[in-house]
């Protein structure tokens, strides 16, 4: 079973999935962490947070023994988490501008508007 949680940076979706994880005795993959503990690495090496390929060198090397770092979950974290995320989804998004340039997801990142839906 997957359960997908969505919401703003620090609004509890963490929290919420590991209760809900428990509550069925189900693993729980908290991607909100591992885009924290990304952003974390980045900086740690004096990386930007928008620099793509830096962002999926420190994906790529991440120590998921670290993801208990409790630096992770301190206030503007998630903020830093969120830049990583919006960098990787606008290029999904224009990668599928150039296959369905009718919804011209370029200009909106995907996030639904009356044009998409007239499209």
């Amino acid at each position: 079973m997957i359960i997908a949680i969505d919401g703003p940076a620090a609004s509890g979706k963490g929290t919420l999935a590991n209760r809900i994880a428990r509550h069925y005795g189900y693993p729980c993959l908290d991607t909100g962490l591992i885009y924290r503990a990304v952003a974390r690495d980045c900086l740690g090496a004096g990386d930007e947070l928008e620099d793509e390929a830096a962002a999926a060198r420190a994906a790529r090397n991440l120590a998921f023994a670290t993801l208990d770092d409790p630096g992770l979950t301190l206030p503007g974290v998630g903020d830093k988490a969120s830049i990583v995320a919006k960098v990787a989804r606008d290029r999904y998004m224009h990668e599928q501008h150039e296959l369905y340039p009718m919804y011209n997801f370029a200009k909106h990142k995907g996030y639904g508007t009356p044009e998409h839906q007239e499209a």
